[in-house]
């Protein structure tokens, strides 16, 4: 009996004396805290300040958390001053809410590494196949003020015409892109498509945040990791709101504006008043699309849109997720593909398009389902299945080709939620030049052209490889 308890005493006191190496200390390799690392380097000084003016995030990032953060150094800022959107050109003329996007936006609420960027969770462990990831930006971070000049055309705008809303363009995350070497070889992506894609040029195992390429990678501190950009990351639009904002682009921008709403946002409307209490304000609202995907299929007033008026995805939502199988936010995104003003006036001046011109005299006078036909071909539900590499394989949801090719392309955009391409052609749909065209713009022809489109007759009469006579009575 004694002997045992002087065995257990034995193996005790080994068992105590037996302690981890870092319970009293941190290793040397997982060095100082973001911040103090920040800090301590004489180039980062801009970016201090954000950390240290922007609600808590000093103590945030010196001591808890694991975090991402894609920085850019201050000479980075300093060439970001010279020429920016936001028309600032020094440091002191950024709002509050700008140093708030550039700061949370440039940080992920998880520790990644470059190569594990490209990995995401969906039930099961998806590897090198992420695109996109949820930034820190909140949705109540910036809510602006939109006047009534600049708002949508259509009945349910009018109302604030005079007076302006509080308008949210989405309210879901903002996510950014990232176009790593894993996940552009996943997807099939070539240099080349990328090129096209961004503007820039890439080389082997580069890796990007939007256009932005990473120049100093992986820097490891003890609350996560920080990755250097050559340029300041500031949030682009997502690319319903692109369209809007570029004036190359207006003539369909307002096509597609026609097929949205303010929706009133009751949940945002009281957590923002909750957290500005000396500055409430009465309603926030939401710009939403009609779709019956990720969008609205009733109006404002309740009353049900008809389904030949719905979009076949929501381009205003960042969250967007294709409807494909086993896809999510961080695999894929949307795409379109835009014309410039040029283009759009050619096509209905000179162009196929003059059917229109003749039929309604103008863009604004042509009806909404004729309309939603030609956007139909515009607008494309995954981007991975739309990267230049791919535009020969490109078919619309008659399975009808779209003959678009690399060429084609003026210039793009990569936004929040997707890629558009600004194309020197329009894409028109085969309702506008088969058979069926006569009676689907006739104003003689209504009861005929509900009888094709109740039987879906048309996806018959609009094959190009088929000849057809077709007599059709007046409505008379």
């Amino acid at each position: 009996m004694i002997e045992t308890v002087l065995l257990i005493g034995i193996l005790f006191t080994v068992a105590c004396k037996d302690e981890y190496l870092y319970d009293n200390s941190e290793p040397e390799w997982l060095g100082a805290s973001i911040y103090d690392y920040l800090k301590s380097s004489e180039n980062y000084t801009y970016y201090v300040r954000l950390i240290k003016e922007v609600e808590d995030y000093k103590q945030v990032l010196a001591k808890t958390g694991s975090k991402t953060l894609f920085v850019a150094d201050d000479l980075a800022f300093e060439e970001f001053f010279k020429n920016n959107p936001w028309n600032v050109s020094g440091y002191d003329d950024l709002s509050y809410t700008q140093k708030k996007l550039i700061l949370k936006f440039s940080m992920i609420d998880n520790a990644y590494l470059i190569e594990t960027l490209s990995n995401y969770y969906n039930g099961t462990l998806q590897e090198g196949t992420a695109l996109r990831r949820s930034t820190s930006v909140s949705i109540l971070d910036s809510i602006p003020f939109e006047s009534g000049d600049i708002l949508p055309q259509g009945p349910y705008w009018n109302w604030y015409r005079n007076k302006g809303i509080h308008l949210l363009k989405d309210a879901t995350s903002w996510p950014m892109v990232h176009f790593l070497e894993k996940s552009l070889k996943s997807a099939g992506i070539e240099d080349g498509d990328f090129s096209l894609i961004t503007g820039v040029e890439r080389n082997t195992n580069d890796a990007h945040i939007f256009s932005i390429k990473v120049k100093e990678r992986d820097i490891t501190c003890k609350n996560g990791y920080v990755h250097v950009l050559e340029k300041v990351l500031i949030p682009p639009a997502n690319v319903a709101e692109y369209l809007k904002t570029n004036p190359n682009s207006r003539i369909f921008s307002d096509l597609l504006d026609r097929f949205c709403a303010p929706y009133y946002n009751a949940s945002q409307t009281n957590a923002y008043n909750q957290i500005h209490p000396e500055n409430p304000v009465d309603s926030i609202y939401e710009k939403i699309y009609f779709s019956d995907y990720l969008g609205r299929t009733r109006y404002p007033n309740g009353s049900l849109i008809r389904t030949d008026l719905l979009l076949p995805i929501n381009p205003g939502i960042n969250e967007y997720i294709s409807s494909a199988a086993g896809s999510s936010m961080q695999s894929d995104m949307a795409a379109i593909f835009a014309p410039t003003n040029e283009a759009m006036t050619n096509y209905f001046e000179t162009g196929s398009g003059v059917i229109l011109k003749n039929r309604f005299g103008s863009w604004e006078n042509t009806p909404d389902y004729i309309i939603m036909k030609l956007l139909n071909r515009h607008l494309r539900e995954s981007f991975l299945e739309t990267v230049p590499g791919r535009f020969e394989k490109l078919v619309d949801s008659n399975n009808s080709p779209i003959p678009i090719k690399p060429g084609d392309i003026t210039g793009s955009y990569v936004g929040l939620n997707g890629v558009v391409y600004n194309t020197n052609k329009v894409y028109p749909p085969d309702d506008y030049i088969s058979v069926y065209a006569p009676v689907l713009l006739s104003e003689e022809t209504s009861v005929f052209n509900w009888a094709v489109t109740q039987n879906e007759f048309d996806l018959y009469l609009n094959s190009l490889k088929s000849t057809y006579s077709f007599f059709v009575p007046t409505d008379e």
